[in-house]
């Protein structure tokens, strides 16, 4: 959770900015990173599933053994 938070305002009072610490920052950062990974894992996951459902059907022909190991 943020401990400080200060705005940054133009001459006409209008909020443009946030200021937080930087031990702040360096959290939301990581947090940031994490759920970044989540992302990407979902998104590789529903790729390999999509392909799964294509080689079911028929749609997709299935890769070897080798090629799949070259592909790591």
């Amino acid at each position: 959770m943020i401990q400080s938070l200060q705005y940054i305002t133009d001459t006409s009072g209008r909020q443009q900015g946030v200021m937080i610490s930087l031990k702040d920052w360096k959290s939301l950062e990581k947090k940031l990173r994490a759920a970044e990974q989540k992302e990407e894992m979902y998104h590789s996951l529903k790729n390999a599933l999509d392909e799964v459902k294509k080689i079911r059907s028929g749609g997709l022909k299935p890769k070897s053994i080798q090629k799949l190991l070259s592909e790591i």
